[in-house]
């Protein structure tokens, strides 16, 4: 058997089994984007990135211990593993998981519609053991879930992993006003709770989010209310597009593609690829997308054509369909095609009270122009697709560069207000990321180390 087969055979298997232990129930593997490798406007910090997109065993695993957890369910084992879900039982929609305020919707107020995904539901079943994926899918990337989903699992991910609720990158709640980054809020500049879930994060939030959450979180790219081939700019928060096309093997110069498509036309900068998969040029055997003639490829619109993550590694498959080893420079596959994947950030305003959120690297029934790193889609936060899941990532280490608070690669007076909330004492005790100001490197956060931070911006470039 192979390795491969052996991963599926065992993640399976743990989707199967569900108990009301605090334990962990299964590993991500991550791999480094590292601030070592410089791209020219880029993130200044290590980050790691789920290799591949979040499989259908691996979101079984967390449908079934959500439920477990979840008061409404299972009275008296209710916490935050899974709180804030509404679990639907059996009509009109069984399985069916929404917001606890809200009537269920797939394009409103959805956490997870299974109608729109690959795994079972079996509301005979005891808790814990009601969703399932057969053998033959546990491995394939899931989809069905909303924004509210996504950011959920990564939530109870944090807590699985044992990086304690204060770790936890996002709020949570029973309407849609609840959902948002943790570092959207009064203590960083926004306003009041109700308008968290309907604003971007400022870039003095997300560089919060950076320093002070370890858990895991969906990636950021920065990229305001643009949508098409809008993310082919490095920028300091754009932690999808590094890690998605950057590579220092790649051309030094510039190379503008889809030339007499208005809306996919891009340049796609030096030291970056137009794919994905660490490649200017697409080929069937590279990705799966429209048409692309996998084995598991089919016309219908209404057949769910995902393969298995890292499907495409090189081999052939026992010879049904040969491959190209898609993994890019950071050893992440699928990255174009599979699946859509959600990101934390907003897009644009489709109606009063839900913003889209960012989706990237096209699917399965995405053409060529649409599965480039560059693209960027939409959709509601609270909407499902048969075409759309989810990919994890982490900032493990505190990024501190002295006096630069806010990772922009200078000490300037952006970083002086936020060096007047650390200076209260040692910095473990008053503020996450404080640790930036502490200049002199004795323990806390002082007279001494302002002065230490005056010279630091007397001595920038001007």
């Amino acid at each position: 058997m192979s390795k491969k087969a052996i991963v599926a055979m065992l993640t399976f298997v743990l989707a199967m089994i569900s108990s009301p232990s605090k334990g962990q129930v299964f590993e991500v593997d991550l791999s480094l984007v590292p601030a070592a490798e410089v791209e020219a406007g880029g993130p200044l910090y290590d980050y790691h990135v789920g290799i591949h997109e979040v499989t259908n065993a691996q979101f079984v695993a967390f449908l079934n211990d959500a439920q477990v957890h979840n008061e409404a369910d299972n009275p008296g084992f209710g916490d935050e593993r899974g709180d804030n879900m509404k679990f639907q039982p059996v009509i009109p929609d069984p399985g069916d998981v929404g917001l606890v305020d809200k009537m269920l919707s797939s394009e409103r107020d959805a956490i997870f519609d299974v109608s729109r995904s690959l795994i079972q539901y079996n509301a005979n079943r005891p808790i814990g053991q009601r969703y399932s994926i057969s053998s033959e899918k546990a491995d394939h990337p899931a989809v069905g879930m909303g924004w509210f989903g996504a950011v959920k699992f990564c939530n109870w991910l944090t807590i699985d992993h044992g990086l304690g609720l204060e770790e936890r990158c996002y709020s949570e709640g029973g309407t849609a006003f609840d959902w948002f980054p943790l570092t959207i809020g009064d203590e960083i500049g926004g306003t009041q709770v109700t308008t968290n879930a309907v604003r971007d994060l400022t870039v003095d939030e997300r560089a919060a989010l950076v320093h002070g959450f370890r858990g895991f979180r969906l990636l950021m790219d920065q990229g305001g209310p643009q949508i098409e081939a809008a993310n082919a700019v490095p920028r300091r928060f754009n932690e999808w597009y590094k890690a998605a096309a950057f590579d220092p093997a790649a051309p030094d110069f510039p190379r503008t593609v889809f030339k007499g498509f208005p809306f996919e036309t891009h340049t796609v900068p030096p030291f970056h690829w137009v794919f994905g998969f660490g490649r200017d040029e697409l080929n069937n055997s590279d990705a799966n997308f429209r048409n692309s003639g996998d084995p598991f490829d089919d016309p219908l619109a209404s057949v769910i054509a995902t393969t298995p993550v890292m499907y495409y590694d090189g081999t052939d498959h026992d010879g049904d369909f040969q491959t190209t080893e898609d993994a890019n420079h950071y050893g992440l596959f699928d990255i174009s095609g599979s699946v859509w994947e959600f990101l934390t950030d907003q897009v644009t305003i489709t109606d009063s009270s839900t913003p889209d959120r960012s989706i990237v690297g096209g699917s399965y029934r995405s053409n060529n122009r649409q599965i480039t790193p560059s693209n960027r889609g939409d959709i509601g936060p609270g909407s499902t697709r048969p075409v759309v899941g989810l990919r994890v990532m982490r900032v493990i280490d505190n990024p501190c560069t002295p006096g630069d608070w806010n990772l922009d690669d200078r000490v300037n007076v952006r970083d002086f207000r936020q060096f007047d909330d650390c200076r209260n004492g040692p910095f473990v005790a008053s503020g996450r990321g404080c640790e930036c100001f502490d200049v002199d490197e004795d323990g806390d956060v002082d007279f001494s180390d302002f002065a230490d931070l005056q010279r630091l911006v007397e001595s920038e470039p001007k």
